[in-house]
């Protein structure tokens, strides 16, 4: 029996990266738990820096599929890193 915060499907895990290089007030790469790939960049230009909404651009920012989250673990931004300026 799953826990009741289970949502009910494992999510996959995916590292998202500013091929641009990051400046000051920008994200270089996100840790994102979601179905797609599609998914998990979309979830990155909900919070964009300066960088602006470039996460769904794939000549701007590449996403890798790094494995599958917990059966707990809902959709969503995971861990930014975040270049303060």
């Amino acid at each position: 029996m799953s826990p009741p915060w289970s949502h009910g499907t494992n999510m996959n895990l995916f590292r998202v990266d500013n091929n641009e290089g990051a400046d000051y007030d920008e994200y270089d790469g996100f840790i994102v738990a979601a179905e797609t790939e599609a998914s998990a960049r979309a979830f990155c230009n909900v919070m964009p820096g300066c960088e602006g909404p470039i996460w769904e651009d794939d000549t701007k920012t590449t996403c890798e599929y790094i494995g599958t989250a917990h059966e707990t673990v809902v959709a969503g931004i995971l861990l930014g890193s975040f270049n303060a300026g």
